[in-house]
């Protein structure tokens, strides 16, 4: 359901040692090699004054949020520090092409693609520097293709795992949820027409949608100050309640296959709803949540461990804990500055 590049990384370490501390020590170390691998890249190559390499340093390296999201067991902290060293990849092969570059930079890319599914937009960062670099045509076609060499049998073996599955080739997987969710922003300032609807499951859903929103008063939704996924996370909201209501499901697999399920019917509802209506998708999805976009919200960081001294069982078993109750050392207002 997710990309599987962290649960491979943690996979790896966990080969190494149970210790969770270890785990963070080495989460932040990798990212502090990054950092200093692009530091003093910039430094080689471009000449900065004082001030500045004060405040790049202090960004890099003092930055209070590094420590922060290195004590989490998510993909952020890797992600960043991958995405680091794909960066300064791009300013060697743009200073100082080396052919083996090229093989690095594929391999980079496809890794962060691996960890975060965000990095599908590395290529086109890459794109004007490979085509302006001083490389023969033969070793810029070689760095355009290589990356997809390796992410796009990546992207078929996630489909054929999702189709096993569920039933139904797709990539993501929770893609449906994320284009179903969009439609709905600009439902309510619709008049849909239920027969008009590709199938028959999206029909059912549309009905869902018309009930959710006769019943539900504007105040509780509150669509232009929550996250941009309010119809992912509400359990009243229609794709949740549709979901619950086709799919029982008593363990986490069991979950993940459901939402894996209903998945294609998201799609097909919301890409439907958006080619139909593009400028009210524009106007009540795109432009309602430009802010979130570009000022994304913390969802779970904004919290250290959702505000909570327990965590879960399979937390417990993997860093072999006695009990499952944690402690921080991180205060209040330290969280609140973040």
């Amino acid at each position: 359901i997710w990309p599987i590049g962290y649960s491979k990384f943690l996979i790896l370490i966990h080969a190494i040692t149970h210790s969770a501390t270890a785990l963070v020590w080495i989460q932040y170390i990798i990212y502090l090699f990054s950092a200093l691998y692009f530091y003093t890249t910039i430094d080689y190559f471009f000449t900065f004054s004082r001030a500045a390499r004060r405040i790049i340093a202090g960004a890099l390296f003092a930055n209070p949020l590094l420590l922060y999201t290195a004590n989490y067991v998510t993909s952020d902290i890797l992600f960043c520090g991958l995405s680091l060293v794909w960066f300064t990849q791009l300013l060697w092969m743009l200073k100082r092409p080396r052919n083996y570059d090229v093989i690095i930079h594929a391999v980079i890319l496809f890794i962060c693609f691996t960890v975060r599914y965000n990095a599908m937009y590395y290529p086109i960062v890459s794109l004007p520097v490979i085509l302006f670099v001083r490389y023969n045509w033969k070793v810029k076609v070689a760095a355009l293709l290589l990356p997809w060499v390796m992410i796009i049998p990546f992207i078929i073996h996630s489909r054929a795992a999702a189709a096993e599955m569920t039933g139904t080739a797709q990539f993501p997987i929770l893609g449906g949820w994320q284009w179903g969710n969009n439609a709905l922003y600009m439902y309510e300032h619709l008049d849909v027409d239920n027969k008009a609807l590709p199938s028959p499951e999206t029909r059912e859903l549309d009905l869902y949608a018309k009930k959710f929103f006769k019943e539900t008063p504007y105040e509780k939704r509150d669509l232009p100050n929550y996250v941009a996924n309010y119809f992912i996370r509400e359990s009243n909201a229609p794709l949740k309640k549709f979901m619950t209501d086709h799919y029982r499901f008593y363990t986490y697999p069991q979950q993940v296959e459901a939402w894996g399920k209903v998945s294609p019917i998201y799609h097909d509802f919301g890409i439907w709803l958006a080619k139909k209506y593009p400028f009210s998708f524009l106007r009540y999805y795109m432009l309602m949540n430009a802010k979130n976009y570009f000022y994304p919200p913390l969802e779970k960081l904004e919290v250290y461990n959702l505000n909570s001294d327990k965590v879960w069982e399979p937390a417990v078993r993997w860093f072999d804990w006695e009990t499952n109750v944690v402690s921080t050392r991180l205060p209040k207002y330290f969280q609140g500055i973040l």
